[in-house]
């Protein structure tokens, strides 16, 4: 079974609108939210995927994102 690892990326994400178009992609990568009134738009990632590999999908549907350190 693979480890789940807990992203925590700064985006550009402003509205309910983009996270809507998001959500098929999201919900693929496993469990997530987003903070928009954080004013880094902060996305929490529960999954399996690697950092590079989120960072790079949401990056080919228009997503301005980056790696936050995270310790849990």
């Amino acid at each position: 079974m693979e480890q789940i690892t807990i992203l925590v990326l700064t985006t550009s994400v402003n509205s309910e609108v983009e996270i809507a178009r998001l959500k098929p992609t999201l919900d693929q990568m496993g469990r997530w939210s987003f903070d928009l009134e954080d004013e880094d738009r902060i996305l929490r990632l529960e999954t399996t995927w690697p950092a590079t590999n989120v960072t790079k999908a949401l990056g080919q549907l228009g997503v301005c994102c980056r790696l936050l350190p995270f310790s849990s």
